[in-house]
């Protein structure tokens, strides 16, 4: 990460925490985009931490969201899986992080009540999260077709109905199933209306499809980290401008990923449709965080790096 002193200072810390921890995951298969994904999570931590007089580091966390983002990506570009360790691993960083803030807080601080008395119900909040990206992983290509032939029948049958004798129509209930080939996904959000595809009840897609990476899996992650991130620094449990911005960025980061993962495969067509798709997603980004005030030097610096990385990769200048 080269001229980005902020994140820059933000990794070095991460590494050398990430050195007195059990390393669930070794530091030479921790990648720039994975150590953006904890700094992250300590930008706006720091950020409500700073509002409310909270002294104290989010490491255990930010550690732990990076292993799980490992873990979603290589499921997305290979074929890993979280595992129960892994949420147990999140868990653990979450519980340390609390009890290092209460050896750290003055009783006075009204925020630290909070964050006690609201902690379970952070946990009910993300556990249904956690456990949809914990399935996500284990889903199989065996499971998507058998469950793709019996959503083909039941459409056909709901169309008959609809045009049958009878004259009756019958609503299929998994009517709006789709399953997208990984080299049209992208063509199909930018040639249809995207938040019409990001309503449809899409099953989860080893082909990698759009709906399944940002919709289903990114969307999801990037909230869990953006109101773990509150909760710690105000004891905030929910907060609906945040699923605005996890979607906002969890299509960036699926720029980020997609073309890293097709690399020098991408012909003119597919980087104009990547760029499209990049640079909308990035203004609805950078309105939110105007107009919502929580702008700062280093989530500048998280921007300016995809940014640079996005723009080269599609070699658009």
């Amino acid at each position: 990460m080269v001229n980005y002193n902020k994140i820059n200072l933000y990794k070095d810390n991460l590494i050398k925490f990430i050195k007195t921890q059990d390393q669930i995951i070794k530091i030479d298969k921790i990648s720039d985009i994975d150590y953006l994904i904890g700094i992250l999570f300590l930008t706006e931590m720091n950020r409500y931490c700073k509002a409310n007089k909270i002294s104290i580091h989010g490491y255990y966390i930010a550690y732990s969201l990076i292993n799980l983002f490992i873990k979603i990506k290589t499921k997305l570009l290979k074929k890993e899986k979280i595992t129960y360790k892994d949420l147990n691993h999140f868990w653990l960083c979450l519980a340390n992080n609390i009890d290092y803030l209460n050896t750290r807080i003055d009783e006075t601080n009204i925020y630290k009540a909070k964050i006690n008395n609201n902690y379970s119900k952070l946990i009910i909040e993300l556990i249904p999260l956690l456990t949809e990206l914990v399935e996500f992983t284990h889903v199989t290509q065996t499971e998507l077709v058998s469950e793709s032939s019996t959503n083909s029948d039941e459409n056909n049958a709901s169309k008959s109905n609809k045009s049958g004798k009878s004259g009756k129509s019958t609503k299929s209930t998994k009517s709006n199933i789709k399953i997208v080939n990984s080299e049209n996904s992208l063509n199909s959000v930018n040639n249809s209306n995207t938040n019409t595809l990001t309503k449809l009840n899409c099953t989860y897609c080893v082909s990698k499809c759009y709906i399944c990476w940002v919709d289903k899996v990114l969307s999801k992650f990037i909230y869990i980290l953006l109101i773990t991130a509150k909760f710690i620094g105000s004891g905030e449990t929910k907060d609906p401008n945040l699923q605005k911005l996890a979607e906002y960025y969890a299509n960036i980061i699926y720029t980020y990923l997609k073309i890293n993962d097709i690399g020098e495969k991408l012909d003119n067509n597919m980087s104009f449709n990547f760029f499209d798709n990049y640079i909308d997603y990035k203004n609805k980004l950078n309105y939110s965080i105007i107009e919502l005030k929580i702008n700062s030097d280093t989530l500048e610096e998280i921007l300016k790096f995809l940014d640079d990385f996005i723009i080269k990769k599609l070699s658009i200048n």
